[in-house]
């Protein structure tokens, strides 16, 4: 993800979205420490004690989260905190369920379409220019919704077409298969599917596959498992799986998930597991 753009992230409800802003939080924590990140909380349903399990350090000095109540209100936070350039990334989550000032003043049955799309365009300019200036990432979270037009059919994201101009990258994630434990049968996570619907600073048209866990995160032990086999560094056979240790004995295991709850277990020889990709070719 490129400082100082915008990243739309969207897709159906439960796709794991929000997921995939919080393994970002995490990782830029992680790269620009001296930075703090802001949570935009617009859906009024952020979890610390879930953020946290993401590896994302919920510490006031790292970390800041609000929920505002309009639109107006979100985007001004958005770009007040931006103007400042003490974070590296600011989220938004998300747009689809931001409310403007003149919906929320008027009664239920009362319609005021193209609200939120009037909202978005002027402060996204601004938004742009100033996280431009200042070097700070901004994901925007939105949602898919049925395009119901008379001449059109398919989906379309809330907001009008201002966020899909000023994003950099247009990231759509979906959910596939569920991960299910061979064991006790329950249901642990899900497949989730990432296409590169945009991108300015590279390929687009790109996808990407990846595991969530739920309750843990994203299973990067998995992740390097899969790109060790396809660089020849683990070995497949059927359903085992095999490579060098640290110590250079050979590690066997039936199945990925024995393979990567071993990686979660022995954080070491992950880390080695990561340097043999990485080395592999610069870059995993």
């Amino acid at each position: 993800f490129p400082l100082g753009r915008i990243i739309e992230i969207y897709g159906p409800e439960a796709s794991g979205k929000s997921s995939l802003c919080m393994a970002a939080v995490a990782q830029a924590q992680k790269k620009y420490p001296d930075k703090m990140v802001l949570y935009i909380d617009a859906e009024h349903a952020f979890n610390l004690e879930y953020a946290a399990k993401f590896g994302i350090n919920t510490d006031p000095s790292a970390f800041m989260f609000c929920q505002p109540e309009s639109a107006e209100e979100a985007l001004e936070i958005f770009n007040t905190y931006a103007e400042t350039g003490a974070f590296s990334v600011i989220v938004l989550d998300s747009v689809a369920a931001m409310a403007t000032e003149a919906q929320l003043a008027k009664a239920m049955d009362e319609k005021t379409m193209g609200s939120l799309a009037g909202v978005m365009s002027p402060g996204l300019t601004k938004i742009k220019s100033t996280i431009s200036r200042t070097n700070t990432l901004g994901i925007f979270v939105n949602q898919v919704r049925e395009n119901l037009g008379m001449f059109t059919s398919g989906e379309t994201t809330p907001g009008g077409k201002a966020l899909r101009f000023y994003a950099s990258l247009r990231i759509r994630v979906s959910k596939k298969d569920l991960i299910v434990d061979p064991v006790t049968k329950e249901t642990i996570g899900q497949d989730l599917k990432i296409d590169f619907k945009k991108n300015k600073v590279g390929t687009p048209y790109k996808v990407v596959e990846t595991k969530l866990i739920f309750g843990q995160g994203f299973d990067y032990e998995s992740e390097y498992i899969d790109i060790g086999v396809s660089k020849g560094i683990v070995n497949k056979g059927g359903a085992w799986l095999n490579w060098l240790s640290s110590e250079g004995d050979v590690l066997k295991f039936q199945g990925k998930l024995n393979a990567s709850t071993f990686l979660k277990n022995n954080p070491a020889e992950f880390e080695y597991l990561k340097s043999l990709v990485i080395n592999a070719d610069g870059q995993a």
